[in-house]
């Protein structure tokens, strides 16, 4: 019995085709087929019921495919633990997608982070949001990203639209990723409602002006709280240049410059989030 062999019953199982298995474990279909033959004799048993289509594994075949899954989870935890012994960050990460948003939201981070961390081997799936949250729950999938929430004006992407005056709807609800555009105004109320929104293992997104200047930027917001005799100067800047100063203390969070695609810092948690 073999890891490879494992690892191929898992895939039949999965796309219960076999010709469909190999092509997606880029293996031919002989090969694939001639390994469980092999695994099926070595065991005394029949995994696959072949003469259904389309395929099905068999009542024990059922219970070896479990462990098959246990077995190959375990192995990949080996691997992860041998790749990052030298500090680095190196190895291949599945990313389960769904494809309304996936040709919108892959480019903001896909060259910066393949510039900054060229040993990683990223694999993308566009699946379905119930098949992402299924390969997150056998680990088939490292990341999942299943519904995005912009809160702004621009509605260049495709995924749920909130205006930043709505965004009490949000409260007691969850989103796996939310984008916040703070380039027009940016309202400390905004930002707590949607931390509260990802919390639990979401991401927020928050696109910003230079965090040099943002602190002296003057938006909507600053405006509103100028009533005289106060100025927009006296009452504007303060919030944000705490902000700015927590964005670049703060371990977790990740700093991404879009117009030169540099990371400036790249956020980790412990745990990390699911």
């Amino acid at each position: 019995m073999t890891i490879t062999q494992l690892s191929y019953i898992v895939a039949v199982d999965k796309y219960r085709h076999f010709a469909t298995a190999a092509e997606k474990i880029f293996v031919t279909q002989p090969t694939l087929s001639m390994q469980i033959h092999k695994l099926e004799e070595q065991l005394g048993v029949k995994i696959f019921d072949r003469s259904k289509s389309p395929v099905t594994p068999t009542q024990v075949g059922e219970q070896i495919i479990k462990e098959a899954r246990e077995i190959l989870k375990l192995t990949k935890h080996i691997e992860d633990i041998a790749r990052s012994s030298d500090g680095s960050l190196k190895g291949t990460f599945r990313i389960g997608v769904i494809p309304t948003i996936a040709p919108y939201l892959i480019p903001l981070f896909l060259r910066p982070l393949m510039t900054k961390y060229p040993e990683i081997e990223l694999i993308f799936e566009e699946m379905l949001t119930g098949d992402v949250l299924k390969g997150l729950g056998d680990d088939t999938l490292d990341v999942g990203i299943t519904e995005t929430t912009l809160v702004g004006p621009d509605d260049r992407l495709r995924c749920e639209h909130v205006p930043e005056s709505a965004t009490s709807r949000l409260l007691g609800t969850t989103r796996e990723v939310i984008i916040l555009d703070t380039h027009e105004t940016f309202q400390p109320n905004t930002l707590g409602r949607l931390v509260g929104a990802v919390n639990g293992g979401g991401m927020l997104i928050m696109l910003v002006p230079s965090l040099d200047s943002w602190p002296d930027h003057r938006d909507h917001f600053d405006e509103s709280l100028a009533v005289p005799p106060y100025s927009i100067d006296d009452v504007s800047g303060r919030f944000k240049a705490r902000m700015v100063e927590t964005m670049r203390r703060h371990p977790a969070i990740a700093l991404v410059d879009v117009d030169t695609g540099q990371i400036e810092r790249m956020g980790s948690t412990n745990p990390a989030p699911q």
